[in-house]
């Protein structure tokens, strides 16, 4: 597979709550960077490629709000490259 990120990834582990549509889910960030995001949730499926999502990232008892799209989606897993 070719690698299309813009910048490195570093590994994080970070609550983050995202909304789709009218619901909300729970998951954790496994790795980011300043563009983008591998999210692990229990709600496998909850997202598409193509879809648009917004974020909730928990850091020092703050929350940083983000839009994002999907780009990936496989199980459990997806990422997200932020808007």
């Amino acid at each position: 597979m070719n690698e299309k990120r813009f910048a490195g990834r570093t590994v994080c582990k970070r609550d983050v709550t995202f909304l789709v549509g009218e619901r909300t889910y729970n998951g954790a960030i496994e790795n980011m960077s300043n563009y983008g995001a591998s999210i692990l949730t229990k709600a496998s499926g909850c997202v598409e490629k193509g879809m648009t999502i917004r974020l909730a990232i928990s850091c020092d008892d703050e929350e940083n709000i983000r839009d994002a799209s999907i780009v990936w989606s496989e199980g459990d897993v997806f990422g997200a490259k932020f808007i």
